[in-house]
């Protein structure tokens, strides 16, 4: 299926108007703001999108289920790894704050998180590999979102068993099946030492930010003071 514009010789007008589907440059459907009408028949069915009712009066405090300690303190702790991923990334192509995406091959600023990720090879569900180097490199936001479908991700594997060879990809996987349980107190910890280590990379390399970086704490202040001391 293919749109007006297409048929026309055409170009949409705007990448918002595009199927979110990498590489399908469909125009949406009408009524739906992700999928082209292939697309969306795929992955959600033939039903049509529906109005959602409010079920609460306008301005009143919605009844949201709130996530588990674990979860909130899970979930800052790979978003500070992932944002050192790209750090250390950066450099690799083009100037010193460019970081290429594993899937496509385009380049963003490295601090640009809205349009590049820390993407996981293997999923993040896997806690074994969730917070391993080998696993996580930047991906711009448009194919990370895309391997959640099933797209994007044997590009992303292409690319890394070209670079380290498919032994290296068969350890990483089987590694991955391990269990592995992190305690609130651990993933903390781990947090800690990923925002002094993305401080020390961006001293490093000279990177440019975008977003502020993480305040640190009296001990790794005093470690980040020594760290820099001994450059200068």
């Amino acid at each position: 299926m293919y749109s007006k514009d297409q048929q026309l010789g055409k170009e949409p007008r705007d990448e918002k108007e595009m199927c979110r589907v990498v590489g399908c440059f469909i125009l949406k459907a009408k009524g739906d703001n992700l999928f082209c009408k292939g697309h969306r028949k795929a992955f959600i069915g033939s039903q049509k999108p529906s109005k959602v009712k409010r079920s609460y009066k306008k301005g009143a405090k919605r009844n949201t289920p709130k996530s588990t300690d674990f979860e909130r303190e899970k979930n800052k702790t790979k978003a500070a790894f992932q944002r050192l991923r790209r750090a250390e990334c950066a450099g690799e192509v083009g100037d010193k704050d460019t970081v290429f995406c594993r899937s496509t091959g385009k380049r963003f600023h490295w601090d640009d998180g809205r349009r590049v990720h820390g993407g996981h090879l293997i999923s993040a569900k896997n806690k074994a590999t969730m917070l391993s180097r080998e696993n996580v490199w930047p991906q711009s936001a448009m194919a990370n979102f895309s391997m959640g479908m099933g797209h994007s991700e044997s590009r992303y594997i292409d690319w890394f068993v070209d670079t380290f060879g498919r032994e290296a990809y068969d350890k990483l996987l089987a590694f991955s099946k391990q269990t592995k349980r992190y305690t609130i107190e651990e993933l903390k910890i781990l947090r800690e030492v990923f925002e002094l280590e993305l401080h020390i990379v961006v001293f490093d390399k000279k990177l440019t930010t975008i977003k502020k970086l993480p305040n640190l704490g009296k001990k790794n202040k005093e470690k980040l003071k020594e760290y820099i001391d001994e450059r200068s």
